[in-house]
């Protein structure tokens, strides 16, 4: 598990340094002068980087269960951003994926299988605009999310079937990390990673800590 989770923190490494790379060899000299709204639309990986892990639990007729969100899919989505001045701006972000969850349990070895679940994040962001020149912007910023779980989940085994009903959350802590690489115009190439610290439920029954690893682009009204 401690293996698994050094991968995925190895993955998003890779992902936050390629952004601040592309960031630093696109700045220029010049400050460019922003404000207004802007648009994005992004599209790409979707993974599971957890604060803590499962806790396995008891369940009548199931022995000891356990639910673990694993795998990478796709997710995609699109955000708007206020422009108050060069160094900040309001972020209104949603993104839907369709993540795995494996479900196990003690009374057969056999019994254990995969289903897809929907994550629904609704995102809000202070991003803090640390390089903002005429080639490129790059920023950070504090996220806080309403994340819904819109599927139940219910396995079928040699025991009956089991169910699992999540529960949507709230949750104030997440961050974003992203940039504008600008192409000309009102456009521009973007990239971005969204993390938050959101499981469905409050017993760490199935975490998830949704993490959004994204591309595409931008245009400016």
């Amino acid at each position: 598990m401690k293996a698994n989770l050094r991968k995925n923190s190895s993955k998003l490494a890779i992902a936050l340094g390629v952004l601040v790379a592309i960031s630093s060899s696109s700045a220029t000299v010049a400050h460019a002068q922003e404000s207004g709204v802007s648009g994005r639309i992004w599209a790409g990986a979707v993974g599971r980087y957890v604060l803590s892990d499962n806790t396995p639990f008891s369940s009548a007729g199931f022995g000891t269960v356990s639910l673990k969100t694993n795998g990478t899919t796709v997710g995609f989505g699109g955000d708007i951003e206020f422009r108050l001045n060069n160094w900040f701006g309001i972020d209104a972000a949603a993104g839907y994926s369709r993540m795995n969850a494996q479900f196990t349990t003690s009374t057969s070895a056999a019994s254990s299988a995969s289903k897809p679940f929907g994550v629904l994040p609704l995102m809000a962001a202070l991003n803090v605009h640390l390089i903002h020149s005429e080639a490129v912007d790059f920023w950070v910023g504090p996220q806080i999310a309403y994340v819904m779980f819109p599927d139940d989940l219910s396995y079928t085994t040699p025991s009956g079937t089991f169910t699992y009903k999540p529960t949507n959350v709230f949750s104030m802590v997440g961050f974003v990390i992203g940039t504008d690489v600008k192409l000309g115009g009102a456009w521009a190439l973007t990239g971005a990673v969204r993390w938050q610290n959101a499981d469905s439920d409050s017993d760490d029954m199935l975490t998830v800590d949704p993490t959004f690893v994204t591309a595409g682009l931008r245009v400016r009204f």
